[in-house]
């Protein structure tokens, strides 16, 4: 009967909730993914030419925000992955407008794509300010599943995805798939 304890108990239930009705949004996203992968029609793609076609979208947003982009560009032919095309324009966009909205007025993010052994590794990093950090600290846990959703926009072979992720950078490997 004690009021205190109840409101506690209601607001445990009430994020509760909240995370489960995430978890469910989530997991009929996934099936959704799963559904179009089936028919997605995979193709070489340079990863360097693609984000170097994405960077005029990107400047404006991060021109209002002062921040600066910085791209690492790979020589030609140097990155090339097996994806479809429009999965991972809208994956880099997500990545790279996130990255924008979190980086401090007059910050850099950084945009990097290279061949490496026979992977390739794309990477976003912002440089985020010292309140961020706090605030990123708390997105830890909603951010793995979102990097855990675009790992499955990214290739249809998941053993081929390893992802690392911190409070001021997301890297993404990707399997280059079978010589084409």
């Amino acid at each position: 009967d004690d009021p205190d304890l109840r409101n506690q108990l209601l607001d445990v239930v009430r994020q509760d909730v909240i995370r489960l009705d995430r978890l469910i949004s989530d997991i009929s996203e996934v099936s959704r993914l799963d559904a179009e992968l089936t028919r997605a029609r995979f193709e070489p793609i340079d990863m360097g030419t693609l984000i170097e076609s994405l960077l005029p979208l990107w400047e404006p947003r991060a021109g209002e925000r002062q921040v600066r982009i910085a791209f690492a560009r790979p020589r030609v032919n140097s990155a090339v992955v097996l994806g479809e095309p429009s999965r991972l324009t809208r994956a880099l966009d997500n990545i790279v407008d996130n990255a924008i909205s979190f980086s401090p007025v007059g910050g850099l993010v950084e945009i990097a794509a290279s061949g490496v052994g026979d992977e390739v590794q794309v990477s976003v990093e912002d440089h985020v300010g010292e309140d961020d950090h706090r605030r990123a600290g708390d997105m830890a846990a909603c951010l793995d599943d979102r990097v855990r959703l675009t790992e499955r926009l990214l290739l249809a072979d998941e053993d081929s995805i390893e992802t690392e992720v911190g409070a001021d950078e997301i890297l993404v490997e990707l399997g280059k798939g079978p010589a084409v």
